[in-house]
């Protein structure tokens, strides 16, 4: 099971697949769900499109608590 393996094995076995077809469009569709979807954006510090106020330069581009200083 998935679950029972170790996280680098995990990553082990997703770096083997991670340029096939099916591994991108999964990803595709994820990251596009994610950014399309406005209930999950406060969990990833996005605040949405920024380009109508004037871009994120001005809007807190680097206020992600959750990113390491550098």
């Amino acid at each position: 099971k998935w679950v029972d393996l170790s996280p680098g094995y995990k990553l082990a076995t997703l770096k083997q697949i991670e340029t096939t077809p099916f591994f991108q469009t999964v990803r595709g569709e994820l990251v596009t769900g994610i950014y399309n979807n406005p209930a999950v954006w406060r969990h990833f510090g996005y605040e949405g499109a920024s380009a109508e106020y004037g871009g994120y330069i001005d809007r807190g581009f680097d206020d992600l608590g959750w990113l390491d200083e550098e």
